[in-house]
Order: C-alpha cells, then sequence, then structure tokens
C-alpha cells in the first residue's frame, strides 16, 4: 500500500559546506514509483559563469517507517543563457562564444569512445587557456567526468547525441536524446542541446520516409518536459533555435523555414 514518507531537500555551498536553503514535505507514496515536486528559493543567489563557477550541491532525504534512502547532487549552479535579437547573451548580458568541437580520440582511436577517460582530463585546461570558453562534442554526448570538470573549471558545453548526423534514422535519437537530457540536466556547464549536424533540411530521411529535420523539430515540446532552462539548436546548420522557456522554434538570425512536422 502506500506509504507516509517525509522528504526533505538541502542546498548548500559546494566548497564551504554552508546551507543557504531547505525545504521539507510529507507525502503519501505509491509502491514502486512515485514523483513528487520539493520547491525552495536560494536568496541571495551566486551565479554560475566562466568567469566565477559557482557551485552549490543539493542532498534529498526520504524518510518512512524508520527508513531512509538519501541521493546527492554534487555540482549545481545557477546561471541562463538565451539568445535575443540575433547574439547570445550569458547571465543578462552579450556573450561571444568561442567554441571549438571535436571527439574523444587517442593516437589508437579515431570516432570511437576513448576507453581511458582520464586521457581527457587536460583538453578543456587547455581550451581555456588558448582563449575558448565552450565545447561540443561532436555527434557524441561528453562524458559526465567532463561535464564535473566543465562546472568547476567554469568551461561551457553544448552538448550533442549520437544520432545528430550522419544516417541515424530518426527513432534512434528519439530515445536517446530524452534520457541524455535527464542524465545531464543538472550540470550548470551545459548550456545548448544540439538536436542535429548540417542536416540540411530533407536531405537524410527516417525509414518513414518523413525528413529527420521536421521529426526533430516536432520533438521540443516533449524535450521542454524534460528540460525547460537550456537552449535548444535544431541543427548546426541552420539559426533554428528555442530559448529557455520557449516550447516553439524561435528563428533569430535570418529567414529559415522549417520543414513541416
Amino acid at each position: 500500500g502506500d506509504a507516509e514518507v517525509t522528504l526533505k531537500a538541502v542546498i548548500t555551498e559546494r566548497k564551504s559546506g554552508k546551507e543557504v536553503a531547505s525545504v521539507t514535505a510529507g507525502v503519501s507514496a505509491t509502491p514502486d514509483r512515485s514523483v513528487h515536486t520539493l520547491a525552495t528559493t536560494v536568496t541571495p543567489v551566486r551565479l554560475w559563469s566562466p568567469d566565477d563557477p559557482f557551485l552549490y550541491a543539493v542532498k534529498v532525504t526520504a524518510d518512512w517507517a524508520g527508513k531512509r534512502d538519501a541521493y546527492e547532487i554534487p555540482r549545481v549552479g545557477f546561471r541562463e543563457m538565451r539568445v535575443v535579437k540575433g547574439v547570445f547573451v550569458f547571465n543578462g548580458k552579450r556573450f561571444y562564444p568561442k567554441c571549438t568541437h571535436g571527439v574523444p580520440t587517442s593516437e589508437d582511436t579515431y570516432l570511437r569512445t576513448e576507453r581511458n577517460p582520464k586521457a581527457l582530463i587536460p583538453d578543456f585546461v587547455m581550451m581555456k587557456n588558448a582563449g575558448f570558453n565552450m565545447y561540443r562534442p561532436f555527434a557524441h554526448a561528453a562524458y559526465p567526468s567532463q561535464l564535473d570538470q566543465a562546472d568547476e573549471l567554469g568551461f561551457l558545453i553544448y552538448n550533442e547525441h549520437p544520432g545528430t548526423c550522419w544516417n541515424v534514422p530518426v527513432h534512434r535519437f528519439g530515445l536517446d536524446l530524452p534520457e541524455l537530457i535527464r542524465r545531464d540536466r543538472n550540470h550548470p556547464s551545459v548550456v545548448i542541446w544540439g538536436l542535429l549536424n548540417e542536416r540540411g533540411g530533407g536531405v537524410w530521411a527516417s525509414p518513414s520516409g518523413k525528413p529527420v529535420t521536421a521529426a526533430a523539430a516536432s520533438m521540443l515540446p516533449a524535450l521542454r518536459k524534460v528540460d525547460d532552462t537550456r537552449l535548444f539548436l535544431l541543427d548546426s546548420g541552420s539559426p533554428g533555435m528555442s530559448n529557455p522557456g520557449s516550447t516553439t522554434w524561435d528563428i533569430q538570425m535570418n529567414d529559415y523555414h522549417l520543414y513541416p512536422a
């Protein structure tokens, strides 16, 4: 049967451990899976940015019948990136992305997953020292360990997924992308989700014959249910974008007509 559960969420500064906010609620939880929402406010808030990558941590506990479950998100941050009148705006100020992209490789791998992610550790430090402030993992998602490093370093991530390009059928990224977003959505370093790479409208088609671009465009409302806080780019070769909080494609750079969904 249902269980009476006490949920508590505590937000602390990551480095100092100082508590800055908490919220407690009693809920009735059904067996197997029960979803509940707790909301609180951090005031004043210190924003996360490349120049000041200030992090918080969140710990959630569930107590019932003398038992306890606990879960911690060790790195979260407050920031916003959007496009306004054709320019990027980060935390309310104009921002100039200096982005590079690549794939995890070593001397014996090419376009394949690096078996030792630790070999990638120096990359973001060297990129930032060279003047870059953003990295786009081309046609794959960044490792969680890379995102942890980017959170700490103040390095932005334009995250993609395995179905962005070449001849991957639309059902592949339709399955992969929501789970990827759910996995990585608490990382402040992730500021953009990229759906496609240079698809050019109907150049590639899904098995049903429907243009992949149209299929990707039609996914936006469902993806917004997973993450409502980030900028989505439809295609790296087009200006189709959706700002945080928007459930439509906001075309801001030039005239670009989406294939009808």
